[in-house]
């Protein structure tokens, strides 16, 4: 479905500015547990490098993984919970078909859920520039039940 709902990202991730690197949500199913977000790298950007005009592509696993995080924000969400801090444990097959992610483009992240079994969860990731694959991975995660818990270890 169009996303028209969650237009904060800060309401999705638990993170903080300058920390949150996706701009929004362009759609979601969480019947088919699936979403598609967006990012643009501009020179304000965190992982902006001046040199090569862009963002390296390695970055990508860190937009997938937010992907990742506004799908788990907003089936939290829509759950009556809030979200919680997920982990990424790996990424397996990541395959980055450009060099960066360039200045002033936009960037389409779709993340599919392969499986979630307790606490783990495993997607796969991609993400395009209008309909060119520029990268893509599956991400394993860790979404602990009781964050608390974590920290006291």
């Amino acid at each position: 479905m169009k996303n028209l709902k969650y237009t904060d990202m800060a309401e999705l991730l638990p993170h903080k500015p300058p920390m949150i690197f996706i701009d929004g949500v362009a759609e979601y199913d969480l019947n088919l547990r699936t979403a598609a977000a967006y990012f643009t790298v501009s020179k304000e950007s965190h992982f902006f490098d001046p040199s090569a005009g862009g963002a390296p592509s390695w970055t990508g696993i860190e937009y997938m993984a937010q992907a990742i995080g506004v799908l788990a924000g907003i089936n939290a969400l829509e759950n009556g919970r809030a979200p919680t801090l997920a982990f990424l444990l790996g990424a397996r097959l990541y395959e980055a078909h450009v060099d960066f992610f360039l200045l002033n483009r936009r960037y389409d992240v779709h993340v599919s859920e392969n499986f979630a079994e307790l606490e783990l969860g495993n997607y796969r990731c991609a993400i395009y520039n209008d309909g060119f694959l520029c990268a893509e991975a599956d991400m394993s995660t860790y979404l602990p039940t009781d964050i608390q818990r974590i920290y006291n270890l």
